[in-house]
């Protein structure tokens, strides 16, 4: 995708996939996204990169200010309601940031999937909610 310059929404994922498809454990999902990333900034054309945790925020933001990756060349991308104050910090500092909104019919059984998925969702929403 990086050859076809290709637009990537690179996403730091909640869904429980099988082993042969996904990374199971958050150390390894982690040093992957991190990898990536660096994959992405330097050869993607404006990708999106979707994470709520402050681990690969900033490791993106240290990637990007060492290579000299441009803020405008990239995205960072956050679900409504999750970290806004992160969102906004973001963009003061002069990140683009994209904000997910689920909408419809569907987005209590959407929200509630994303919950039941993985364990460390449920942590991670408690731990925010209650978050500056």
């Amino acid at each position: 995708m990086c050859e076809l310059k290709a637009r990537i929404r690179h996403v730091n994922g909640a869904y429980r996939e099988p082993p042969e498809l996904a990374h199971q454990d958050m150390i390894t999902i982690r040093e992957k996204f991190r990898k990536y990333t660096q994959m992405l900034l330097l050869h993607a054309r404006y990708p999106g990169n979707a994470t709520h945790y402050d681990e690969l925020i900033n490791a993106t933001n240290a990637f990007a200010t060492v290579a000299a990756v441009d803020p405008n060349d990239f995205e960072f991308q956050m679900l409504y309601g999750v970290r806004a104050e992160t969102q906004r910090n973001l963009a003061a500092e002069g990140y683009n940031m994209r904000v997910y909104v689920p909408y419809g019919t569907q987005w209590l059984p959407y929200f509630s999937r994303r919950l039941r998925e993985r364990k460390e969702n449920v942590g991670f929403l408690v731990k925010n909610l209650f978050r500056k």
